[in-house]
């Protein structure tokens, strides 16, 4: 885990750049507290902190090429940094460290934005051409790692983090109320902006070109569409999936570290720990979650299989009264409204993980929207053979069979669920499926105080879909809202405000064996019934695929999302905390994007439930005003920059105006 700041094309004197550089890394200090260094000169200012992973002596950055031309900060990991390594020093390139920053550095050198699609990774960077002034920015395939800027004065500042922009003093901290509501009704902000005015995010798949005072932004990937092998025979998907998965785990054990493993008792976390135990000459540590509420607690199940898998477990068990402790310093950390508590017990694993001494962590995030494991994906089967049913009493009892995890959160309608699919007829935004039928009962989104409506916020969605995968509107209905989950709601939500965000608060990096490019085309070229058996068995590949490997307790097992005590936890109580604060006539009145009377309609039908538990999706709604109030709070007139002594880590200063000039190439 490691980040990157800085700015470039701005005025101002050398040693304001270096107090401008101090003051950012700072912000993003908890991402790397190990090494931070810099690199300035007449055009930018270049920071970095970094968690190392390969090559602790010699991996230190800001990294140059040989002749000082190109810098790079980079966050994240290369899994394919040995394979390309070979193929650079087949090309004369000569390599000083054993790091896969040196790997990304010249493979950018060498290929340019060619080398993008040969990456296996996460990562997010900037490469600076210091002959050229010119910056480039890439962040990986499905934004497992972050990537930000903001064009300022005529220049441009840029960060790992938002919270390390708003450091920057030229950086205005302004709400967007707009983006506030598309992440309030869609899950997240739309891929590339953030909830922040003038604050730009990298899309998952892309690169940005910063030079003469503007940026290009272009694509490198999308999710495979027909491929020219299919995978049509149910042996050869299953040896395909198994072949696929072994090499992932492989490459994500790389490192010069220890490797743990996530384990709920679910089918991808299980096999991402059973192919990991069998690949390590270790017996590894696994990490499993326990909750109160015993509707949702998997720990028995967890603590069952690493007993068959012979790994060492450890559980923490996330209580109500912790979840009202950390929500605000969670939201914080997400820079994004959360809708669910599960970042708060993400954040809990992650320190359990810290503290058992490792920091590198397989997951199984990823899974269900690679294999189709959510009931959402269910529910777009039958959207997409609606008309095939003979009447409505048909669709209603298909439906009665679909569900499983949604009816532990929300009881299921089927009638109204036939009457909204009935009631799109041709409306062009009938694309987004399943999803928009969750998207229009999102009551919060009436909380912001916006232009436009929710409908907007569809036909925007609808319209990136269609921009980033022409093939959108070819796809079927399960592919559409596989595409949609994928590229929106697990980037800018699961993989951000879940997992990047709160591992790197715990110096610890998640791995997803589920998201290598090598599983996802297996997984696309197979037909949909191999996923979805019949529609109604959610990743019937995998378990078949892991039958022989894992015991039938985990294969025959329905699927259970990871889920926290919810909005029921930060409800009003007698005595006063940081809750009424947030809530009180005045705060809402003072809000520069909230509606009071909206917002207090919310809190009182959240505080109306009879059974203990706030009614989805009131549960939603509410912790996203809490989230939003967090938020206006922390990143508006009330922000501080970390008070982080970084002094004694800073191993490394460049002063680029003493450099030789770069000779032309």
């Amino acid at each position: 885990m490691c980040g990157f700041v800085g700015f470039a094309n701005l005025e101002m004197s050398a040693d304001d750049k270096q107090e401008h550089l101090r003051s950012m890394i700072r912000g993003i200090a908890h991402r790397g507290l190990e090494e931070m260094g810099y690199y300035f000169d007449d055009y930018i200012g270049l920071g970095t902190v970094r968690l190392s992973i390969i090559d602790r002596p010699l991996g230190k950055q800001p990294m140059s090429t040989r002749d000082d031309r190109y810098w790079l900060g980079f966050n994240g990991e290369l899994f394919n940094y040995l394979e390309l390594r070979d193929e650079l020093a087949a090309l004369g390139v000569e390599f000083r460290t054993d790091s896969d920053t040196e790997v990304l550095l010249e493979a950018l050198h060498v290929w340019g934005r060619d080398a993008l699609p040969r990456l296996n990774g996460q990562y997010g960077f900037v490469l600076y051409d210091r002959l050229e002034k010119e910056l480039m920015f890439g962040r990986d395939r499905l934004g497992e790692r972050p990537a930000h800027y903001a064009l300022v004065d005529g220049g441009i500042a840029f960060a790992s983090e938002i919270k390390a922009l708003f450091a920057f003093p030229a950086v205005a901290r302004r709400l967007s109320p707009l983006a506030l509501r598309q992440a309030c009704s869609l899950w997240t902000p739309l891929p590339g902006t953030t909830c922040f005015e003038g604050v730009v995010a990298v899309p998952p798949g892309h690169f940005a070109v910063y030079r003469d005072g503007g940026v290009e932004v272009g694509q490198y990937y999308r999710l495979p569409y027909r491929p020219e092998k299919p995978l049509r025979d149910a042996r050869e998907a299953k040896e395909a999936l198994r072949d696929s998965l072994t090499r992932s785990v492989e490459l994500r054990l790389r490192g010069d570290h220890k490797s743990g493993a996530f384990l709920s008792g679910g089918i991808d976390s299980a096999v991402t720990a059973a192919l990991a135990q069998q690949q390590v000459p270790y017996r590894m540590k696994t990490f499993g979650l326990g909750v109160e509420d015993p509707a949702f607690d998997e720990s028995a199940h967890g603590a069952r299989l690493a007993d068959q898998l012979g790994t060492e477990h450890s559980t923490v068990t996330v209580s109500r009264a912790q979840i009202r402790e950390l929500f605000p310093d969670v939201v914080r950390q997400a820079e994004a409204p959360l809708y669910r508590t599960a970042a708060v017990a993400s954040r809990l694993l992650a320190y359990l993980v810290h503290e058992s001494g490792l920091r590198i962590v397989l997951g199984g995030e990823g899974g269900d929207e690679v294999l189709l494991g959510y009931d959402i994906f269910k529910e777009a089967a039958f959207f997409g053979r609606f008309h095939e049913f003979g009447s409505d009493a048909e669709r209603r009892a298909w439906l009665q069979e679909l569900f499983f995890d949604m009816l532990k959160t929300a009881p299921i309608e089927t009638a109204a669920i036939v009457r909204f699919y009935r009631s799109l007829a041709d409306d062009d935004v009938a694309a987004l499926g399943p999803h928009l039928r969750r998207f229009r009962a999102e009551p919060a989104a009436e909380m912001i105080r916006a232009a436009g409506g929710p409908l907007d916020d569809e036909l925007e969605l609808l319209a990136w879909l269609r921009a980033s995968d022409p093939a959108f509107d070819a796809r079927s209905a399960i592919e559409r809202a596989q595409v949609l989950d994928t590229t929106t709601i697990l980037s800018g939500y699961g993989l951000s405000c879940q997992c990047d965000r709160v591992g790197a608060g715990a110096a610890v990096e998640a791995r997803f064996p589920f998201l290598d490019p090598g599983v996802i085309e297996a997984a696309y070229a197979m037909p949909e019934e191999l996923k979805l058996r019949d529609g109604r068995v959610e990743k019937h590949v995998l378990r078949e695929a892991f039958a022989d490997m894992l015991p039938s307790f985990v294969t025959d097992r329905p699927k259970q999302a990871m889920r926290a005590p919810g909005a029921e936890c930060l409800l009003l109580r007698d005595e006063d905390d940081w809750v009424t604060d947030l809530l009180s006539d005045d705060r809402l009145r003072r809000s520069e994007v909230i509606d009071a009377a909206k917002a207090r309609d919310v809190v009182e039908r959240a505080h109306a439930s009879s059974n203990g538990r706030v009614p989805y999706p009131y549960s939603h709604a509410y912790l996203q005003l809490l989230s939003v109030l967090i938020l206006e709070d922390a990143y508006g007139a009330g922000f501080r920059v970390p008070d982080v002594d970084i002094e004694s880590r800073l191993i490394k200063r460049v002063d680029g105006r003493a450099l030789d000039p770069v000779a032309a190439v």
